[in-house]
């Protein structure tokens, strides 16, 4: 029984007599938490629960927010929600939103966000921002803080509520579920979305930055089997869902304990990957989920107290701030300027005026220059030394002095011999040559030879260019005054004539591509080209490297029970081991798979790097090619609108161009307008959701491929 307002919950078992009269079974328990809900609504879970934790993060200290229960119980729910209803919105999205509230009431704080959203599956690690869905190249390594971190995991730079929504629902289109009798979508997987904050200070030093992170984290809810009737695959699942999750309470009961010295973080991926949030440098918040059904008090129990041993846990979460180097080295630039000018204060008031500390200019060179030559020739004794920046220049000085005495005697020794041939003798006098150039005349080459003589009335026409009597001013056409002004009435006419009869957009579109618009549309469709046989390149190198992992696995499993057995069945005073030709063979082979798979992900990394920069090229040469073709379709058809949407005792709908919009195009205008009228905030929200509905649909024909690289994952 659950009591909202002394945050406990009793639990009460029935306990079935064995027929003694004595019965010492702990049959009822009662569990004190911070905030206890029941029938509450999302934003009252939000406000009571999640809001201080997102502040938390919003101050630079690092924050978690995680969902644990029996599967079924409503995590995903909770942190999720429902897509179809805004009010219906989880934890995250509301996060998502209250955070950039908080960012933009910050004016004198500059603020750069980026997301990341991996799963943990049957432990496996994939990145749901990477469609590729290789996972091999992801790997958690300690950062220089001694926190944690994922090498390997796509991070995009986002600006506002909506980039990051779609960020998250095209993720949540790529996460494991499966349907079994407690739950339709089961999450099958651990699903950690994190916000990296970084702030620095518009007004204050700059060079000083706060690093937070804010991981959201939908754990993989607990299953008895002979609950939820899987088997197969979701056995599978099951077993590594539970096993985690073990793993997980033995941490937060060893995280507990005052008298141990080791906690287990590393046993499973998702315990490692949380080890920050668990006695560590975080802010950490649990939502527990609980059935309220009498046939799951067993599970709830449980629940229960995971929670309780979490609440005992002791963190130490503080600001993360940091320094900037660039920013730094700015910072230390103006005070070595500083100590600078107060150096020479100081050598001014001790009669040292001319000592300089800053690089010596031209001018001051020069002095030094003739200082250092009247020195080697002897005409003066002594140079007195100031300081290590004039020693410095002195150095410099020498050495330019002495590349030019160099110089000089190499150019005397050319005047005087012929060094292009060693032993050659005195240069021979100079051969005159007639004036180059000149018209009727034999040009004589470098080495001595005519090259031809240019016949009479050989200069080309002259050519009016820009400025020349033959055009005008300001004309770079090139064209005498006759066709200057030939071209300017045919251009006047141009201007008035009448444009076409308009034809639809969709048919302009290809008359467009055909003709004016010709070499966009050549670019764009060989750089579609190129990006499709590169994601070809990119999936087949995705399978080799699986391939390669999974034959480096099985070789070292072949390694190691070849090695059990020959230690197994050598004698005691044996002192050396011969290994058969198997073994022998697959350590050769295994060496050579470990330099293909090495070899393999370098590929692949630069493929996937391709693969983004020709996204990138092909969307913004369409993006040009549709810029290309309204100017031109303006031009061509003039700007008559056509009626193209039309509703009951209503007129058609016109963007922002005064063109006539699409029912597509007009249909979307209006719903804008609507929710723009009706709830401003719920506009990142709605568009975010309707983009997961599409890239879902596009997704489905891909999942069966998915589906399978994830079985050769779980093989290998």
């Amino acid at each position: 029984m659950a009591d909202p307002e002394r945050n406990k919950v009793d639990i009460k078992l029935d306990v079935h007599d064995d027929g003694s009269g004595v019965n010492n079974q702990v049959n009822s328990f009662s569990f004190k938490y911070h905030r206890v809900l029941l029938n509450a609504s999302q934003d009252t879970v939000y406000e009571t629960c999640a809001h201080e934790i997102v502040e938390q993060a919003f101050k630079g200290i690092n924050a978690t927010m995680m969902a644990y229960g029996q599967t079924g119980a409503g995590k995903t729910f909770t942190m999720v929600g429902g897509t179809q209803s805004f009010e219906h919105r989880g934890v995250i999205p509301r996060a998502v939103t209250s955070l950039f509230d908080m960012i933009h009431s910050r004016t004198d704080m500059t603020y750069n966000v980026k997301v990341s959203y991996m799963e943990i599956y049957n432990e496996q690690m994939f990145d749901l921002l990477d469609n590729i869905g290789v996972s091999d190249h992801l790997q958690i390594v300690d950062d220089h803080k001694g926190g944690v971190q994922v090498k390997g995991l796509t991070m995009v730079g986002v600006s506002d509520e909506q980039d990051v929504l779609n960020h998250f629902f095209n993720g949540e289109n790529n996460r494991a579920v499966a349907q079994h009798s407690l739950n339709e979508e089961s999450s099958r997987s651990h699903a950690i979305f994190t916000l990296h904050i970084e702030a620095r200070s518009r007004i204050e030093s700059s060079e000083r930055i706060t690093l937070s992170k804010l991981n959201l984290v939908d754990l993989a809810g607990s299953e008895r089997v002979k609950k939820t009737d899987t088997e197969g695959a979701g056995l599978e699942e099951a077993k590594f869902i539970n096993r985690s999750l073990t793993y997980l309470e033995q941490c937060v009961v060893a995280a507990c304990d005052k008298n141990r010295d080791h906690i287990p973080f590393r046993q499973t991926r998702l315990t490692n990957i949380l080890r920050d949030s668990i006695g560590g440098n975080c802010a950490t918040l649990l939502i527990a989920n609980i059935w309220g059904e009498k046939v799951h008090l067993d599970e709830t129990l449980s629940t229960c107290r995971f929670a309780q041993r979490m609440m005992r846990v002791q963190n130490t979460p503080n600001a993360n701030v940091h320094q900037d180097p660039a920013l730094l080295l700015k910072k230390y630039e103006r005070e070595i300027k500083q100590l600078k000018q107060e150096l020479t204060m100081h050598d001014t008031l001790s009669g040292r005026s001319r000592v300089v500390y800053d690089e010596y200019n031209d001018d001051q060179r020069g002095a030094l220059k003739t200082e250092m030559e009247e020195y080697l020739e002897g005409r003066r004794e002594d140079i007195e030394l100031v300081n290590i920046r004039q020693m410095r220049e002195i150095l410099g000085v020498t050495r330019h002095i002495f590349r030019e005495m160099k110089q000089k005697v190499e150019d005397d020794l050319k005047k005087t011999y012929d060094l292009k041939e060693k032993g050659a003798g005195p240069a021979s006098p100079s051969v005159e040559r007639p004036e180059m150039g000149t018209a009727g005349e034999e040009e004589v080459g470098e080495d001595g030879f005519a090259v031809g003589r240019a016949p009479d009335g050989a200069a080309p026409p002259e050519s009016p260019t820009v400025g020349s009597p033959g055009s005008k001013a300001g004309d770079d056409s090139g064209l005498p005054e006759s066709a200057y002004d030939d071209t300017t009435q045919l251009a006047a006419t141009q201007q008035v004539r009448q444009p076409r009869k308009r034809i639809p957009r969709a048919e302009a579109y290809e008359v467009f591509k055909a003709e004016d618009g010709a070499e966009w549309n050549t670019l764009v469709v060989e750089e579609s080209s190129a990006l499709i046989e590169m994601k070809r390149s990119v999936k087949a190198l995705g399978e080799k490297l699986n391939n390669d992992k999974y034959e480096i696995d099985r070789l070292k499993d072949l390694i190691d029970r070849k090695s059990r057995e020959r230690s197994n069945e050598a004698d005691a005073d044996s002192e050396a081991m011969v290994i058969d030709e198997e073994e022998y063979a697959a350590m050769t082979e295994l060496k050579k798979r470990k330099a293909s798979y090495r070899d393999t992900f370098e590929k692949l990394r630069s493929g996937k790097h391709k693969v983004t920069d020709l996204q990138a090229s092909v969307q913004s040469n369409k993006e040009r090619l549709l810029e290309e073709f309204d100017g031109w379709y303006l031009q061509t058809y003039g700007p008559e609108p056509v009626a193209a949407v039309k509703e009951e005792n209503s007129g058609p709908v016109y963007g922002p161009g005064g063109d006539m919009l699409d029912p597509d195009e007009a249909f979307e205008k209006l719903e804008v307008e609507r929710i723009m009228e009706n709830n401003p905030q719920s506009f990142a929200f709605t568009q975010a959701a309707k983009h997961k509905a599409t890239m879902k649909g596009s997704l489905a024909a891909g999942r069966s491929q998915g589906a399978a690289m994830r079985a050769r994952n779980r093989k290998g």
